[in-house]
């Protein structure tokens, strides 16, 4: 985990919102840049905005949940179902 403190600027950010036992789970990768147009990017586990974010989310019709692999050691999605 990093910490950025000070005014960036969120340049892209791409990732799922998924269901982890039963409950809403999201998964986001972020780039942005400091004042000095260096870019930084990974994964996003919590941010302040102080203005506005805007983006773009696609609705699926149906519901991804996670389920753990025990072979890879990690919960991955469940996409059997979704029409």
């Amino acid at each position: 985990f990093k910490t950025f403190e000070g005014n960036m600027e969120i340049l892209q950010t791409t990732g799922n919102i998924t269901l982890k036992s039963g409950k809403p789970f999201v998964h986001l990768h972020i780039n942005i840049a400091d004042e000095e147009c260096r870019s930084f990017g990974g994964h996003l586990n919590n941010a302040i905005i102080s203005a506005t974010f805007e983006g773009v989310m696609h609705v699926i019709d149906g519901e991804i949940d996670r389920k753990m692999n025990d072979h890879i050691g990690i919960t991955l999605m469940n996409v059997c179902g979704i029409k």
